[in-house]
């Protein structure tokens, strides 16, 4: 266990402690895509007050310990991500797909960034869809040992996927500028409100996601290919 500080990188924070990620949500720090850089650098980008963030990780730490995923084998991981975030996709976005076009359908005249909301979270849905089949099928197995060389090499296949997380973050941080953090606007319908709380939830467990893979998974996976 490292000596967590204001030069740690924000991953390793949330990689050793991942009760910390709902802290860097709650103040908007990148963790996953952003996850190499120090916590000093992430709060001064953020604007906020780096002896607020680290207060708050001690008291979060004080709390009983989460999963460390950390102690699990390759293979118990990939199954981990596969359980609880592929399957969190794969029940979520199908109903908040249907939620969020009937909304831009019925508010989108009079508020034209629902309509965009809608085309970014389409090709988000469409992008991750095909992302997870992708780990499933090629990446995880791989990874686990389940299967035998591929036709590129493992590092090549991480950049590759790393690279599609960077651009499902930049889906996420564009929807929540457009929807103002998800504020809810005053007389929202049921159905209006639902669209922004699940887009949240879909933002947070997102970032979890990506964290486990980018921080955890692929470093592992990459120094056991090298031994």
């Amino acid at each position: 266990m490292t000596n967590l500080n204001a030069q740690t990188q924000v991953g390793q924070f949330v990689t050793e402690h991942p009760c910390v990620a709902r802290i860097f949500e709650k103040f908007g720090i990148d963790y996953c895509c952003g996850g190499r850089q120090p916590l000093s650098s992430a709060c001064e980008a953020r604007g906020v007050n780096i002896e607020e963030v680290l207060s708050d990780i001690s008291k979060a730490l004080q709390s009983p310990p989460e999963k460390d995923l950390q102690k699990l084998t390759l293979a118990e991981l990939a199954d981990h991500i596969v359980a609880l975030h592929h399957q969190y996709l794969r029940d979520t976005l199908p109903l908040l797909s249907k939620q969020v076009d009937r909304v831009a359908m019925v508010h989108g005249p009079g508020r034209p960034e629902l309509l965009e909301v809608r085309r970014i979270f389409r090709e988000f849905t469409a992008e991750m869809m095909d992302h997870m089949e992708k780990e499933e099928q090629i990446l995880f197995p791989l990874i686990a040992g389940r299967s035998g060389p591929v036709g590129c090499s493992l590092s090549h296949i991480i950049e590759a996927m790393e690279a599609e997380h960077d651009s499902a973050g930049q889906a996420l941080a564009k929807m929540r500028e457009l929807t103002r953090n998800y504020d809810i606007p005053e007389g929202a319908c049921t159905t209006y409100r639902a669209v922004l709380q699940g887009l949240a939830e879909l933002e947070q467990d997102t970032h979890i996601h990506v964290h486990a893979e980018n921080h955890i998974l692929f470093p592992r996976a990459i120094a056991a290919s090298r031994n």
